[in-house]
């Protein structure tokens, strides 16, 4: 193991195609990186290399994906996490240099933009203090500039070429300290490709003399960021969720007010039918009628203690009566409506537990704001909805 001064340890990030893996070969002097398959496999894993060489202890990781244009930004930021788990494995500490790896030839589009923009959100803003830049296929620079394979040369037009840059990737030259290099990973290339590492390894001194390295803490730090980008991409599929679990609640809700309602139904049905001539008399009968006509008239008063002891009384009367139809559908109404400690304990924690899914996604932002407020409307409506005092308690807490 070499000292701290002597390591480099460096992250490549890049589109398929841009020349990142090869890159990673220049690097380490041997062919180790290959091409990952697919551009949405969540199997695929990073790459590292660890090489003694210009006497560094060098470890290159390659990464798959993480520029990948064809994947939206929550699919980005969930598969970050992921690689980013797997790249500080591969170190002891962090990343002297993020590598980013572009193809010169390409133009810098917007969808290019859009992800160095997303980038900056998943790694946090410190993440382009670590970053160089790499432009591959340096050949066909070289042949547009018309230096042959003078490296020298090709390095000098270059640097001008960094300084002539204008708009956006100007911009992103200059948020990254105009850290740039030009590779040439073709393996026709005759030139001396030293003269560019050593380029690359002048930037990452630099980056390790400012900054020392981008570790674990800087991606922790990001968090926030990248919970805020996935909130703001699944912001309306959360909130159409929340707003039908809300919508299934009302509907719990109101069926239990209804139950007060019902047994009152359910009481003149079985008194009209008790007092009715089409029903053969049974023994006890009046006491039956009496106890159901003192039902509803209990009913209609709050239900204290004293009203719910009395209720109780009633309807062991009534269960004990022989089988009525009528009464046992009531009986089973009341009985229902005697708990109502547990539909509301229910009603009340599922609340509740929709107003901590609600906290967690909306990450401290406010914008499931109207949301929550709808949900703790909703809550105090649950909360003052009593049939009798003995339900008053809390289950806020």
């Amino acid at each position: 193991m070499g000292t701290s001064a002597s390591k480099f340890n460096v992250l490549l990030i890049g589109k398929t195609g841009s020349g990142k893996s090869s890159s990673g070969n220049s690097i380490v002097g041997e062919k180790v990186f290959g091409s990952f398959s697919g551009t949405t496999s969540n199997t695929r894993r990073v790459k590292s290399c660890n090489k003694h060489r210009w006497e560094k202890d060098i470890t290159v990781v390659d990464t798959p994906g993480l520029m990948e244009t064809s994947m939206d930004e929550l699919e980005q930021c969930y598969f970050a996490r992921r690689v980013m788990e797997d790249a500080f494995k591969a170190t002891e500490t962090g990343f002297h240099a993020i590598l980013i790896v572009m193809n010169y030839i390409e133009n810098y589009s917007d969808e290019e933009k859009r992800v160095i923009s997303m980038l900056t959100e998943i790694f946090g803003r410190a993440f382009l203090n670590f970053t160089v830049l790499i432009f591959t296929h340096g050949d066909n620079f070289d042949t547009a500039k018309g230096v042959g394979v003078d490296p020298v040369k090709s390095q000098e037009q270059f640097l001008k070429w960094c300084e002539d840059l204008r708009g956006d990737l100007k911009t992103l030259l200059q948020q990254c300290k105009s850290r740039a290099v030009l590779f040439h990973n073709n393996s026709d290339y005759k030139g001396d490709r030293d003269i560019e590492l050593q380029a690359l390894f002048k930037h990452g001194e630099s980056i390790k003399r400012s900054k020392k390295e981008y570790t674990r803490w800087y991606f922790a730090d990001s968090r926030r960021t990248r919970e805020q980008l996935v909130l703001t991409t699944c912001l309306e599929a959360l909130k159409t969720k929340i707003n039908s679990e809300l919508q299934t609640l009302k509907h719990d809700f109101e069926l239990m007010k209804n139950q007060q309602n019902c047994v009152l139904e359910r009481a003149n049905e079985a008194l009209e039918t008790l007092s009715s001539n089409r029903e053969p008399a049974f023994p006890n009968s009046g006491e039956v009628y009496g106890a159901v006509n003192q039902l509803k008239e209990t009913f209609k008063d709050d239900l204290t203690n004293g009203a719910k002891s009395e209720i109780l009384k009633q309807l062991q009367i009534i269960i004990d009566c022989p089988s009525l139809h009528k009464l046992k559908l009531l009986s089973q109404d009341i009985e229902t409506l005697l708990s109502p400690e547990k539909h509301k304990f229910q009603l009340r924690r599922r609340i509740n537990e929709l107003l901590q899914h609600i906290k967690e996604e909306a990450h401290g932002t406010d914008k499931l704001a109207f949301e929550e407020d709808r949900v703790k409307f909703f809550l105090s409506e649950v909360v003052s909805f009593d049939l009798k005092t003995t339900t008053t308690t809390e289950i806020c807490n």
